[in-house]
């Protein structure tokens, strides 16, 4: 590089040193704005399923035919009740036994 161009360069660069602190200004945000996303994502997708399976999450969900009374489905949902490993959950209203408005068959669900 000549001397010449090295002082227009200067020249330059004097001239749009505002242009040139505002763009540096700009991609320090950008990266600190994207390393936050980063980070967060991280947390997200390390406590979400932990803090889902704590709260005993169906499993399984059984549906019997509408001909079914109530007492023939508790005497069944005892029955597999019985069986290691699975429980009966009637937390926020699953497996209340009663009739699902959405479709013509009773719903219950068992737990893990």
């Amino acid at each position: 590089m000549t001397k010449l161009l090295f002082i227009k360069l200067l020249r330059d660069l004097r001239t749009i040193w505002d242009r040139i602190l505002l763009m540096v200004f700009a991609l320090s945000i950008t990266l600190i704005m994207f390393s936050g996303v980063l980070y967060m994502w991280g947390i997200t997708n390390r406590e979400m399923p932990r803090a889902y399976l704590s709260t005993s999450p169906a499993s399984a969900t059984v549906l019997f035919k509408e001909g079914i009374s109530a007492e023939e489905m508790a005497d069944i949902v005892a029955a597999v009740s019985k069986q290691p490993g699975i429980r009966y959950s009637k937390k926020a209203g699953v497996g209340d036994l009663t009739q699902s408005k959405s479709s013509s068959h009773r719903r219950t669900t068992l737990c893990k």
